[in-house]
């Protein structure tokens, strides 16, 4: 896929699905800014990227920002606006998980925080972005939600399927204010990924999860990111709204 001159924004950009979304774009020929809270890994993600894959530094961006922020959002866009231009696609893929507690077991701190990790930061990072797309008549926004949106096989927690729940309903009722606009808004469901920071799926844990997915194995970051930077491309402007499950068919 062609990227050239596409201007992208990633959340969570430092390591896993977001990481390989980077990588994905740069390969294009995007230029990419990776975004994220802790700076030191930032700084590394993209050194490995300018120094194992060849990137040029011009076009590789670590911004620093809290996406549950909202003037750290806005100066995040400026700042990417001011070196390159607008964002025209943006990857809301910054969140937490919740692990697998009961609902008796989920503090109201918890549920809070949840909430505000994985919906404000999407709301408030896609508001930021669409007047410059809809003055540009063109734009790109892929939300990384779950299979937890869907299926409830893969034990998460309540607070956690909630949020990926609500990234999916967010994605398609904006998905339809902004598809006339020329901006075309879709949601990614992974199921189980690997080095996607759950270390405590592994052993008889792992073996029940992989007896639920036909395909026998966790998914990988690259195969999201894949999916995602389709999603990002002129090849995609007739997908609206849609949450597109990526399983190995354990929600069937």
């Amino acid at each position: 896929m062609n990227f050239d001159k596409l201007v992208a924004l990633v959340t969570g950009g430092g390591s896993g699905i977001g990481y390989a979304c980077v990588r994905a774009l740069l390969r294009g020929g995007a230029r990419v800014a990776m975004a994220g809270r802790n700076k030191e890994k930032l700084d590394a993600a993209r050194k490995k990227l300018v120094e194992n894959d060849a990137v040029p530094e011009s076009s590789i961006m670590a911004v620093c920002a809290d996406v549950t922020d909202a003037s750290a959002v806005r100066s995040m866009f400026e700042r990417v606006e001011n070196a390159w231009g607008p964002v025209m696609a943006l990857v809301n893929n910054a969140g937490v998980s919740g692990g697998r507690k009961l609902l008796s077991e989920i503090t109201e701190e918890e549920w809070d925080r949840l909430m505000t990790a994985n919906l404000r930061g999407l709301y408030l990072c896609t508001k930021a972005a669409l007047p410059a797309m809809y003055a540009n008549r063109w734009g790109r926004i892929v939300n990384i939600s779950s299979v937890q949106a869907v299926s409830a096989k893969l034990m998460a927690s309540a607070h956690y399927a909630t949020t990926k729940g609500g990234i999916a309903a967010f994605t398609r009722r904006v998905a339809m204010e902004a598809a006339p606009q020329g901006v075309v808004m879709n949601c990614v469901a992974p199921g189980l990924i690997a080095d996607t920071g759950f270390p405590d799926v592994k052993g008889e844990l792992l073996q029940r999860y992989l007896a639920l997915i036909p395909v026998n194995r966790p998914g990988t970051c690259e195969e999201v990111a894949e999916l995602v930077a389709f999603l990002c491309s002129v090849h995609a402007g007739y997908i609206v709204g849609q949450t597109i499950v990526m399983d190995g068919g354990s929600s069937i």
